[in-house]
């Protein structure tokens, strides 16, 4: 009997293990092209660090520069597909 199949995560998406296009990358985030997209230009932003929990995330001025480049590169990729 073979073993069940589990879905990726996003943990397996930021190691490589894997393949997404990659829309946009810093040190700390990772922006790609959903795989099963909600409507064309879908785009999904993870930290680079896994955390169980949304308030497992620090809560420091840190954590606000990093909602704040989230959604820069969020609405990078929204202008460039407005073109």
């Amino acid at each position: 009997m073979s073993a069940p199949s589990v879905a990726p995560t996003f943990a397996d998406v930021v190691a490589g293990r894997v393949p997404v296009e990659v829309v946009a990358q810093d040190r700390d985030h990772l922006a790609f092209l959903a795989p099963r997209p909600a409507r064309s230009g879908h785009v999904i932003v993870v930290r680079r660090e896994v955390s169980d929990y949304l308030f497992d995330l620090p809560r420091s001025e840190e954590h606000t520069s990093e909602l704040q480049s989230q959604f820069r590169i969020s609405y990078a990729v929204f202008c460039l597909k407005k073109k």
